[in-house]
């Protein structure tokens, strides 16, 4: 299989985008080499960090302190002034393409990817 090319494309979907991590990590696990790598929203995020060198688990930790659920976390989350908080991704207004605000998300794909 080491003249065979692995191209890998990711979907969008909002938080069905997010089953692409454990499909990383088998692939990781697999130790197969993704010659090409494509995404779209959700897709494109999560394609970034596999691109940049992290590894499926590494994506799902990253993202699991962000999505977390535990309440002593929200408390500590909410209380740093220093991290970044989720909802300031969000930005809802009547004008623009989208409730993202980009210079928001992209301070959060600077502090999280290793490229800069």
């Amino acid at each position: 299989m080491q003249d065979k090319k692995i191209g890998l494309a990711l979907g969008g979907g909002g938080a069905r985008g997010l089953a692409h991590i454990p499909v990383l990590e088998t692939i990781d696990k697999m130790e197969l080499s993704i010659s090409q790598l494509s995404g779209t929203s959700i897709g494109a995020i999560i394609g970034s960090f596999y691109a940049c060198g992290l590894k499926g688990k590494e994506i799902r930790k990253i993202l699991d302190t962000i999505l977390a659920e535990d309440e002593e976390f929200w408390s500590r989350f909410f209380e740093k002034r220093s991290s970044l908080k989720w909802y300031e991704l969000l930005a809802p207004q009547t004008t623009g393409p989208g409730l993202i605000n980009v210079d928001k998300f992209l301070d959060f794909l600077k502090e999280h990817l290793p490229v800069h």
